[in-house]
């Protein structure tokens, strides 16, 4: 009890020194006051009291001059007439007042942090920091989350800015994570909602780590997540294509799919030089093998048939290339060698068929006597490349050279792709048969190539007047899918290929003449057809307008008749009766056709000249000829998803 009364008594004497305090200060505040905007005192004894003349209002011409009374010693009038006639002078003088004490009185503040100052948590600086972390170095760079807690990086950021202190990784998870991911989920549905048209793209990725789809990835599930993604972004008339790749395991579709000869580039031993060094992946994780869909697998697909038929000399010459660029690798010395003249071996991939024929072109770019000459000093005359591999060589890189070409073609970023396909086929058709006459060591894989091509691309082929063998067994997979008009009207959309791709062929004048017109037709139909169909969306929108402004009608609003009503319902009816006809887009594409420029996006640059076929257009390009895009961020996912960050869920 004598405790209570003790603190008690201590609690009353604080609570009193700081209410004299106060009124100390109040009263020093209003000294200031007068001090700083009144002269010319005077007193009045008889009154007991004093008065000033205000210097704001003495110095304004519009205002009249005041003299402000008190009584004796007292300041509060003064005060009061700053307050109510010149507020704004009196704030901005207090704030370069409070700003002096501030600098220069110490804080309880000060004291728990000692002496050093930090943001708020509301602070813009504190902000800029957090954000700066989570988005620059979390996100962008891959860092885990939990760098935060450890002792260095919040030595650093100190250095970065003392006043700093560095957000949790609870904040990260809980907070900065779950606004990031709904910011950029509410981009994506704005960007969807504002384009007209949208192709998908479906494949799969797991990693053990991190399972979103916790069931096996069969037809009904996948089928499941397709129609979820379509209603969560609103894409039920916008859809135009659904790109996928044919097989239910990217795995087994490309399985050891290697160029004959390179399968020892990709099996890793030690070579007996002191200065070689073990090759291994660098890139941290494994990347699986992955299939394209349409044109682009068709050609990996057709590129490996070709191989299973390479000879025992082209195998050699392979073996040879395969075990110069592995030694490359693998030797400080032989690079250093190699760099004297100028040359870097890629690295070829083992999941990218033209990854390694670019290895291949590399090599026998080469000049031949000096990568001999190099092989022989350190002791590997039996990888020396003779006349006749370099003869084999310089052959199988002229014959996939379109296929390589192709692929890359159909892998470009930020490129309507699916404009690639027809002419690609047409080209590398006719350049298979010029090869199979003029090759001496690779007729085999060239005839193999033509048969493979056939069976899989055969029914364009048919629509570019090129005949089918009945003999040719047609892959039920890739057949029917190269039906579909739209590889022909994206080409003519185009102004970059137009019918030029086909003027250029060696197919007969009769044939060309033929194909043009077809294909005149199908865009003809094409862009008749959309039309048709947006007018009939727009009418029906229309419709349900009028259906709610009648019901609105109903509900009291009575519309009144107009004296001049029969020219509204005149106006009305103009505006919905128009129609495009045949003719009409028979006239944009003839003078389409007399363009000369060669800019791909030229029909966009100059949609206000063609309407119809630039809507088409919009549509037609926006389906990508593979799924390359996609598997791109597979490879980023599996480093993000790591064992550093095991403790992520979403």
């Amino acid at each position: 009890m004598q405790f209570a009364e003790g603190h008690k008594r201590v609690f009353l004497l604080v609570t009193y020194h700081v209410i004299m305090t106060s009124n100390k200060d109040n009263l020093t505040s209003n000294k200031k006051v007068f001090e700083k905007f009144f002269v010319d005192l005077k007193h009045d004894h008889g009154k007991d009291t004093w008065s000033a003349v205000c210097t704001v209002c003495r110095n304004d011409p519009s205002l009249p001059e005041k003299s402000i009374s008190d009584k004796k010693t007292g300041y509060s009038n003064f005060k009061r007439h700053m307050l109510r006639n010149h507020l704004k002078i009196y704030n901005d003088w207090l704030a370069s007042v409070q700003v002096k004490v501030e600098s220069s009185q110490s804080k309880i503040d000060d004291k728990i942090t000692g002496g050093k100052p930090v943001y708020g948590q509301s602070h813009p600086r504190q902000i800029q920091l957090d954000q700066a972390i989570v988005q620059d170095l979390i996100i962008d760079l891959g860092l885990p989350p939990s760098m935060v807690e450890r002792d260095s990086f919040i030595r650093f950021m100190k250095k970065v800015d003392p006043k700093y202190s560095v957000v949790s990784r609870r904040s990260i998870s809980r907070q900065y994570m779950p606004e990031l991911y709904d910011k950029m989920i509410l981009n994506l549905k704005s960007i969807c909602n504002e384009a007209r048209w949208v192709s998908l793209t479906l494949d799969t990725w797991t990693d053990r780590p991190f399972k979103e789809l916790n069931e096996i990835h069969n037809g009904s599930l996948l089928l499941f997540e397709l129609n979820s993604v379509i209603s969560t972004f609103s894409l039920d008339s916008k859809l135009v294509r659904l790109v996928t790749d044919s097989a239910s395991n990217n795995l087994t579709t490309f399985r050891g799919f290697v160029v004959p000869g390179f399968e020892s580039c990709f099996v890793p031993d030690d070579v007996d030089d002191d200065t070689a060094n073990d090759f291994e992946d660098d890139s941290g994780f494994d990347v699986e093998a992955s299939s394209d869909d349409d044109s682009d697998e068709t050609d990996e697909l057709c590129v490996k048939d070709g191989l299973k038929k390479t000879g025992v000399s082209t195998k050699n010459a392979l073996e040879k290339c395969s075990a110069i660029t592995k030694l490359s690798h693998q030797s400080t010395h032989f690079a250093e060698r190699l760099e004297r003249i100028n040359v870097l071996i890629p690295s070829p991939n083992k999941t990218r068929w033209n990854s390694q024929y670019d290895t291949l072109c590399k090599i026998v770019s080469m000049p031949t006597e000096r990568l001999n000459q190099i092989l022989k000093d350190f002791g590997k005359p039996e990888l020396c490349l003779s006349g006749k591999d370099i003869s084999i060589l310089n052959e199988f890189v002229d014959v996939l050279a379109f296929f390589s070409e192709a692929t890359v073609q159909a892998q470009a970023e930020n490129s309507p792709s699916i404009r690639l396909v027809a002419p690609s086929l047409l080209s590398i058709y006719f350049d298979l048969v010029k090869q199979k006459e003029d090759c001496q060591h690779l007729s085999s894989p060239v005839e193999v190539l033509l048969i493979s091509v056939k069976c899989r691309s055969g029914a364009l082929l048919e629509v570019l007047s090129i005949p089918v063998e009945k003999s040719v067994k047609k892959n039920k997979r890739f057949y029917e899918l190269y039906k579909d008009n739209i590889f022909l009207i994206s080409s003519f959309l185009d102004s970059k290929f137009e019918p030029n791709w086909v003027l250029a062929s060696p197919l007969s004048t009769e044939n060309k003449i033929s194909i043009c017109e077809n294909v005149k037709k199908l865009v003809s139909d094409a862009a008749l057809s959309l039309h048709s169909k947006a007018s009939v969306q727009k009418k029906q929108s229309s419709q349900q307008r009028e259906a709610s402004t009648n019901t609105s009608g109903a509900t009291g609003n009575l519309k009144r008749k107009s004296i001049f009503g029969y020219m509204e319902n005149n106006e009305k009816k103009q505006k919905t009766s128009i129609a495009i006809s045949s003719n009409d887009i028979a006239e944009e594409i003839l003078l389409y056709l007399k363009e000369d420029g060669t800019d791909s996006s030229l029909i966009f640059k100059k949609s206000s000249l063609y309407p119809m076929l630039s809507s088409l257009a919009t549509k037609t390009l926006c389906v990508p000829s593979a799924s390359t895009p996609v598997e791109r961020v597979f490879p980023q996912s599996g480093f993000l998803i790591r064992p550093h960050r095991a403790r992520m869920t979403r």
